[in-house]
């Protein structure tokens, strides 16, 4: 309240119905008590009975003459099948603005990325509070240029994007609820008090549907300027998953140490076998465990039981917490080298579905889909998306090979890049194993054309030896395994005796098994059965009985 800062008179909302009207609505100091802890931002819910009055306030949030009150005779219901726009976005030209054809004092919603920051300005309030101003010029799509004024902790969001803007690219930005000034022939759309709300390169589908078509302009445009400066955003993206982040193949992912790296793969699977949704903590995004009552209940008395959940991170612990149902799709990703175990989490899921967690929980849990996870998954099935990923130290000290989804893309321009990566990575392996192979072919073979042979064992020299006195060696019996066996006295009688003349003839040594030196035939007489043996030739005639040998 005005007169005391420590007493609020009244709980100011925005809400937006499913065609995207928007409308102010408050609840008064005096149902605090009924609906204090009823809403919560970006839920959604059923208002029944509500009252529908004149919005008389002199700075209007929406442009909506009416405003909705919630009294003692409306009830709220949650709803779980909201299939409207999230924000409520409603754009206004930067054209009328600068043709002054929209009112002033009039709530307006401006997207467009940074062009320049102007100086920032620190002061004081007439009650003595430092505050600061800095005003931002931005561009739309037709280049046309308007100034935001932003105020506070705006401010310091917007500084730090525009002094690492060679990290973060062009600077895309969406101003909801502002409100318009003209000074002179420019227009002026400054932030509101807490009404405003600030987006900066955010994840959202207007934003990245803003961003598509300046990247679309910027290959059409003859300007080379504004080619150079729209590029940027692609150049941002370019910059984190090709030229910032570590790339690697599938199969070099491994647990040394802990770091984000980059892969390519298609979606494949996913898990039936594992949970595709958690209970998160609303504070710190955390999974939350359901709470042990150690309560002895009395003996014949019913409780209703209620789940109780704590969240167990060091910022919620031993605090009374709210918890949402989050999205955690177990991924099964492949590229030509292998497969990799990925989650996708809840914010990246939602984009790339279009819908909530809320949603497909619901669904799911009345029995809508046939499998084991919501049908809408089927949708990520051989699709192909650049995956960051995280190795954390948990996957190090547990030796758990399932890694998060920091962030994901489908841009072809960026996968086609980190494909490059991919390709020559994969040339420089197999020519790094080829050279390999050749170093053991010339350590491990003998060119039987030569006269003076190099006897090599594991690739050490042990002896050189002339081709006779290897023809004069014939085993009576077979050799230690330990030792190589010597060639056969007759070359004939080999396979290489049908190599061309004047064609070097090659033999690699293999390892012997190592030799029985019993006779084998006195042990298993029914070896001389022709027919029943792998390693005799049938002999014609009649076969002769075998008489069973009796010990005395």
């Amino acid at each position: 309240m005005y007169n005391n800062p420590e007493q609020f008179y009244s709980i100011e909302m925005i809400v937006v119905d499913e065609e995207g009207t928007t409308m102010q609505g408050n609840v008064l100091r005096r149902y605090f008590p009924r609906f204090e802890q009823v809403f919560n931002e970006s839920d959604c819910y059923f208002i029944v009975k509500p009252t529908i009055g004149l919005n008389e306030s002199k700075y209007k949030y929406v442009d909506n003459k009416n405003k909705l009150g919630i009294y003692c005779d409306t009830d709220v219901y949650p709803c779980k099948d909201f299939n409207g726009p999230i924000y409520g976005f409603s754009f206004t030209s930067f054209k009328d603005i600068i043709d002054k054809t929209v009112p002033e004092n009039k709530s307006i919603d401006v997207i467009g990325f940074v062009a320049d920051v102007k100086d920032l300005k620190k002061f004081k309030t007439a009650r003595g509070k430092d505050t600061k101003k800095l005003n931002v010029i931005i561009q739309d799509l037709e280049m046309e240029s308007i100034y935001l004024s932003l105020w506070d902790s705006y401010v310091d969001r917007i500084l730090e994007h525009w002094e690492n803007r060679e990290q973060h690219g062009v600077i895309v930005v969406i101003l909801q609820f502002g409100t318009l000034k003209y000074f002179g022939r420019f227009g002026y759309v400054n932030s509101c008090f807490n009404v405003s709300k600030l987006f900066i390169n955010s994840d959202v589908d207007e934003m990245t549907t803003f961003r598509n078509s300046l990247i679309a302009n910027s290959a059409a445009s003859s300007c080379s300027s504004q080619s150079s400066r729209l590029s940027g955003i692609f150049l941002s993206l370019y910059d984190e998953y090709v030229v910032r982040s570590e790339f690697n193949n599938i199969a070099e992912v491994n647990l040394n140490q802990a770091k984000s790296v980059v892969v390519v793969g298609t979606v494949q699977m996913i898990s039936e076998d594992l949970p595709w949704y958690y209970f998160a903590c609303k504070t710190c995004n955390k999974k939350v465990f359901p709470k042990v009552n150690n309560d002895t209940p009395t003996v014949g008395v019913l409780v209703d039981e209620e789940e109780v959940y704590e969240c167990k991170t060091k910022t919620c612990k031993d605090i009374v917490i709210e918890y949402t149902k989050r999205l955690k799709i177990p991924l099964t990703v492949q590229d030509s080298s292998g497969t990799v175990s990925l989650t996708l989490f809840d914010r990246d899921a939602c984009r790339i579905l279009k819908t909530t967690a809320a949603n497909l929980i619901e669904k799911h849990v009345a029995g809508g889909d046939k499998g084991l996870y919501p049908d809408e998954f089927e949708a990520l099935l051989g699709k192909k998306f650049a995956f960051k990923i995280d190795i954390s130290e948990f996957n190090i000290e547990h030796n758990f090979w399932f890694f998060g989804v920091s962030k994901l893309t489908d841009d072809e321009d960026i996968i086609f890049e980190l494909e490059k990566k991919a390709n020559n990575i994969e040339v420089e392996t197999t020519a790094s194993l080829n050279n390999r192979f050749t170093d053991m072919e010339s350590e491990d073979t003998v060119n039987l054309n030569d006269d003076n042979c190099t006897d090599v064992i594991m690739g050490v020299t042990v002896g050189t030896k002339s081709n006779e006195d290897f023809k004069s060696k014939v085993p009576s019996e077979s050799m230690d395994d330990n030792v190589i066996t010597p060639l056969a006295k007759n070359l004939e009688d080999t396979a290489m005796a049908s190599k061309p003349l004047g064609e070097p003839a090659i033999f690699k040594r293999k390892t012997k098994k190592p030799a029985f030196k019993k006779n084998l035939v006195e042990s298993y007489d029914v070896d001389e059965n022709g027919e029943m043996s792998t390693t005799k030739p049938v002999k014609p005639g009649k076969p002769t009985l075998l008489i069973p040998k009796i010990e005395k």
